[in-house]
């Protein structure tokens, strides 16, 4: 373990939460985890399939003599070490709500690869976005507080982050997002109707990969880039202290970051020479190209800029490959779009990166300037 256990070490109970039509997957998943974990399935198997009524369930299977509670999703893949690492999560954050996974696609995602970029473990989960539930701990008491607040909304709700996030808010529980991530979302069919939300992986997969622990949160943002169906977005707190955020228009994106929309177009032009074979017609590769570029330097400067205030230090090598990567997969969406691109999946990286180098440099230079 880490030295971190608190004077009092926890104990964590497992429940895994699934469905008739699942329990192939469910049982695979108790399998592989090596630790003691109860399967909860929905108790309304004849119904139309709910998470949050599954989730109740879960929920309230924490035992009186452990300290907190793992719920588990049952089409999860997870990372060599799984429960060692999750316990070493809840010993560095005893009093949280943690998750262990982040959606590539979301805001959750946004803010946890800016944090893993900037050399931070652990990131305080953005107000305005749900709660990620594919895997989550809780203290027991909460965990038992959550599923009675939930039962009120188990006719009228179907989605348990929504309702998780809206818990939070007004509780004012502490959160904790780790990563990497533990745990990925594997490719099943949704029996929840959420195939509809496009690509579904992990910002940061730590799978097989060692990582050096440590225990530094980054707990707010002054802004959050993000790359959502081939347009390069940046949302802003409307205030200081606010939990409501205000997605920029391209003209005050580009005034925030010190970008000009020519040299944005510059460097794709750069980018369509380096690239063989355009996968789809010019002007369109032209606009996403563009905007990959922008998002890419919209990312540096964020980072640069958290990493120089706050005095914490990038980090390089494969974590941030792998953080970029996931950052132009995130940018397509939907895979019908990714496929048409898999063959240029190295240049598109190359481009991001040479784009988040970019944003860096400029801030560097800002401050070199003294403005």
């Amino acid at each position: 373990m880490s030295g971190q256990e608190p004077a009092n070490k926890p104990t964590i109970s497992v429940a895994v939460m699934t469905h008739p039509q699942r329990l192939s997957l469910a049982h695979a998943l108790v399998n592989s985890l090596k630790c003691n974990a109860n399967l909860v399935v929905d108790s309304q198997p004849d119904g139309p399939p709910s998470p949050l009524r599954a989730a109740i369930g879960a929920w309230s299977r924490c035992p009186d003599n452990t300290t907190h509670h793992m719920v588990l999703q049952d089409d999860i893949r997870p990372s060599a070490n799984f429960f060692e690492l999750a316990y070493d999560a809840v010993c560095r954050r005893p009093e949280s709500l943690i998750s262990l996974y982040a959606n590539s696609v979301s805001w959750n995602g946004a803010a946890a690869r800016v944090a893993l970029l900037a050399g931070y473990q652990w990131v305080t989960p953005p107000a305005g976005d749900y709660f990620p539930t594919l895997a989550t701990i809780m203290p027991c008491f909460i965990a038992h507080s959550f599923a009675e607040y939930a039962r009120s909304f188990a006719d009228i709700e179907r989605d348990d982050d929504l309702l998780l996030a809206r818990f939070v808010s007004k509780y004012g529980h502490k959160t904790a997002l780790r990563i990497p991530n533990l745990v990925e979302h594997d490719e099943h069919p949704s029996i929840s109707g959420h195939d509809n939300h496009g690509i579904r992986r992990s910002v940061a997969f730590q799978g097989e990969r060692s990582w050096s622990e440590n225990s530094r949160q980054l707990a707010s943002f002054f802004a959050l880039p993000a790359l959502f169906q081939r347009q390069a977005l940046i949302r802003v707190p409307v205030s200081p202290l606010g939990d409501r955020w205000h997605t920029l228009t391209r003209v005050q994106h580009l005034r925030l970051v010190d970008a000009s929309w020519p040299s944005v177009c510059d460097a794709a032009e750069e980018a369509i020479l380096a690239i063989p074979d355009m996968p789809e017609r010019m002007a369109s590769a032209r606009r996403y190209l563009r905007q990959l570029y922008l998002a890419g330097f919209s990312l540096g400067w964020v980072v640069a800029t958290i990493s120089r205030e706050q005095g914490s230090t990038p980090i390089r090598g494969i974590w941030r490959d792998l953080a970029l990567r996931t950052y132009v997969e995130a940018g397509f969406l939907w895979d019908a779009a990714r496929i048409k691109w898999i063959n240029h999946v190295e240049h598109l990286v190359e481009l991001c990166s040479a784009a988040v180098i970019a944003g860096e440099v400029a801030v560097a230079r800002k401050n070199a300037s003294g403005l």
